[in-house]
């Protein structure tokens, strides 16, 4: 039927109302028989739709290799940007069609063309964790330091996809393994994140600082109190980092720990010598949080293990201020047992007895993190 439509006169470049032309639609269907047809009648190559896909995309996006070298002898734009910015060795990178990719750049296809968010080929191999098709991009010459627009680099996307081999490939091949992205989380914090011990020492191996800090001044370790890694929390303290750092809101890797509920590393951190009656930024201790909480088994620790009952928050709040938000009878009683003052008062005068006729039956959200 196309070739009848295309003998008789067929317009072969006709569009539809999303903008695709006879040969958009070919490639859409996976129809290399017709695409070809049509190029032969004169079909434009470097057609677009609507969102700005060329033919070259779709041929790429339906992993066409005969239909996408026929376009590129036939003069198909290798570096057409869709509406995303990206490039047909973008689609091929996401997709891992390292034999694609391989074509493309020997077409001289930019190898570190960057889309709208400013990630390249690379990322997005990595990012689909397309091993095959990341090595083949490294070894053409990828700029391996190349940053997104929230300064992400290959290296961080490596981590953040817990890829150790390909992690590796990229600190051997010169990644900057200090690097930071726009929150001030460096190559070592995203190791942290990916809770892989192999991949964090990789990291710390090739110089990587242990006590780095981001933006919100937090540390590895503090990384490793919130995601409970209780072995590579003991890791990092054996190899150098300071159990006393503070974030800007204070808090030691042990106050995160009890605020992130990881009993595990708490105890770890308390047995290293943390400071048990640490405040934050607001005054409030660690008991203050596991009651807000409402984590027994934390309270229970931090009272066996001498914490200040008694200590106040900037707003002269006391722990069992807290407790009797919660109505929580239990707990007011384990804590008036083991020395809390009922009859403390805030700044505003208020006692717990207060504070427990105030707030009964009500629901109070209070911000932890």
């Amino acid at each position: 039927m196309t070739e009848f439509i295309i003998i008789n006169g067929g317009d072969v470049n006709i569009r539809d109302k999303e903008g695709k032309s006879a040969l958009h639609m070919a490639l859409a269907e996976n129809r290399s028989d017709i695409a070809a047809l049509l190029i032969s009648h004169g079909a434009d190559v470097n057609a677009k739709d609507n969102d700005d896909k060329s033919i070259l995309h779709y041929s790429v996006g339906k992993k066409n290799k005969d239909i996408t070298m026929l376009l590129l002898s036939h003069g198909a734009n290798i570096n057409s940007i869709d509406s995303y910015m990206k490039t047909p060795l973008h689609y091929a990178a996401f997709l891992n069609y390292k034999e694609l990719a391989e074509i493309l750049i020997s077409y001289g296809a930019d190898i570190n063309a960057r889309d709208y968010d400013r990630k390249t080929p690379l990322q997005y191999s990595i990012i689909q964790k397309a091993n095959e098709t990341a090595r083949l991009l490294i070894s053409k010459g990828a700029d391996i330091n190349a940053k997104s627009n929230l300064e992400i680099t290959a290296l961080h996307i490596a981590l953040q996809m817990n890829n150790k081999e390909i992690a590796e490939m990229l600190i051997n091949c010169g990644a900057d393994i200090n690097a930071k992205e726009d929150q001030g989380l460096a190559i070592i914090h995203y190791a942290i994140m990916s809770q892989n011990q192999d991949l964090v020492e990789i990291v710390l191996s090739h110089g990587a600082d242990i006590n780095e800090k981001s933006n919100a001044g937090y540390t590895p370790l503090h990384g490793a109190a919130e995601k409970n890694s209780i072995k590579i929390a003991e890791y990092l303290i054996l190899h150098g980092a300071d159990i006393k750092a503070i974030d800007k809101r204070d808090r030691t890797a042990f106050g995160i720990a009890i605020a992130f509920n990881s009993i595990e590393t708490a105890k770890l951190l308390f047995s290293y010598g943390s400071d048990i009656n640490s405040k934050d930024i607001y005054g409030y201790t660690s008991l203050h949080y596991a009651i807000l909480k409402n984590n027994i088994e934390l309270i229970h620790f931090l009272i066996s293990n001498g914490i200040n009952i008694n200590a106040k928050s900037n707003k002269e709040q006391t722990a069992l201020h807290f407790a009797s938000i919660s109505n929580n009878k239990e707990l007011i009683e384990l804590l008036i047992s083991n020395g809390a003052d009922i009859n403390s008062k805030d700044n505003e005068g208020n006692t717990p007895s207060t504070y427990a006729q105030k707030y009964r039956g009500k629901i109070v959200v209070v911000d932890l993190n």
